[in-house]
């Protein structure tokens, strides 16, 4: 007997925090997203707002229609790698929320070591992919670095912002004139309505907008927005937050009318913490607008991890799959795992090849309210 007193393990309790994935839920991973290439391709063939005009009557010969030339765009994707290590040694130890006078099961508690490394490094990838998303949607690029603050990956997908401004006629714009924090300058309605107006005439109708926490703050802050919500119940504008947000992590606003357009409203603050720096921030600038229409479609891809699985370490093969891949979830890794000659350590390998993909790159768009 180790002592006198009596004990009782309460419950345990291991810390989940919810990750966002609304921007990247804009992107989809339909079956055929998924590949065992290098490279990927999308052919796009883009259609004008042209109207047909009359003949001047049946004698007349015909109009002659040209067809808009498809443009043939390749990616490579982004390889993500990482192994984690369990130790032997660290198994004998009580796992969490286990009666300490039971002898520990090795097998099991290595494979659940296992699957919880599984499960932390999915969290990763996924706010990974949130990364890239967000970086799409604001600048049209790709920059990744490396804790070291070196640039291992970069993608530019030619966005519409040859000037930056709204008018132009860009989509990644900057506004005329600053949204002041007490409301007192900018143009906010105006400038929203000018960027929607951009994006249709590249054949998109723009229906959600998010903001980030100082653009919100700002939005909210202008007379002009204000008397939207006080027009006699005219209901030009509704605060009134209802309906989940995609992917979780957005907060809603409510509705209102902008120019000739109904837009969803989004305050999406959500946080990583930064590779290079450690700070903590924001996927969204706090300063920028971004606008989407909700029928553009943006593709997230998948790309296999080649390796032999004729020299897959069978004993890991019992217990860890090769491939955990989900369309509708999103996720495609490729684990691997061997033990090492002591056979004293298990090493777990997971990676993936994930890419973030503004198919209609046009359909989607993004305001800095500062000048």
């Amino acid at each position: 007997m180790s002592d006198t007193s009596t004990i009782r393990l309460m419950k345990y309790y291991q810390q989940q925090i919810g990750r966002p994935r609304f921007l990247s839920s804009l992107f989809r991973s339909p079956p055929e997203n998924f590949h065992s290439t290098e490279e990927v391709e999308i052919d796009v063939r883009r259609q004008g707002r042209n109207v047909a005009i009359p003949v001047v009557d049946l004698r007349s010969g015909p109009r002659h229609m040209s067809r808009d030339k498809t443009v043939n765009k390749k990616f490579k994707p982004a390889v993500y790698k990482y192994e984690s290590n369990v130790a032997a040694a660290d198994l004998i130890k009580r796992a969490p929320g286990v009666d300490p006078y039971t002898d520990p099961d090795f097998a099991a508690n290595a494979t659940r070591e296992a699957f919880g490394a599984i499960r932390e490094l999915e969290d990763m990838f996924r706010d990974a992919i949130e990364l890239m998303a967000s970086q799409i949607m604001q600048t049209g690029t790709l920059a990744i670095t490396d804790d070291a603050g070196s640039a291992v990956y970069s993608l530019d997908f030619q966005p519409k912002d040859a000037t930056g401004t709204l008018g132009s006629g860009d989509l990644i714009v900057t506004t005329g004139t600053t949204w002041a924090a007490d409301g007192s300058t900018g143009d906010p309605l105006g400038d929203l309505d000018t960027l929607a107006n951009n994006m249709a005439a590249c054949g998109y109708d723009a229906t959600d907008l998010a903001f980030g926490a100082t653009a919100l703050h700002r939005f909210l802050k202008n007379a002009t927005v204000l008397q939207r919500f006080n027009l006699i119940n005219a209901n030009f504008g509704q605060l009134n937050p209802q309906g989940a947000p995609p992917g979780g992590g957005a907060s809603p606003v409510g509705r209102m009318v902008i120019g000739s357009r109904m837009f969803r409203l989004w305050a999406y603050d959500a946080t990583y913490k930064h590779p290079q720096t450690g700070t903590i921030t924001r996927f969204l600038h706090n300063e920028k607008v971004v606008m989407w229409a909700d029928s553009a479609p943006r593709d997230l891809s998948w790309g296999a991890i080649p390796m032999f699985e004729a020299a897959r370490d069978s004993r890991v093969a019992s217990f860890l799959p090769s491939r955990m891949s989900f369309a509708s979830a999103g996720i495609d890794l490729h684990i691997g795992g061997y033990f090492t000659q002591d056979a004293q350590n298990l090493v777990i390998t997971v990676g993936c090849r994930p890419l973030t993909i503004p198919t209609a790159i046009d359909g989607h768009a993004c305001l800095d309210i500062t000048t």
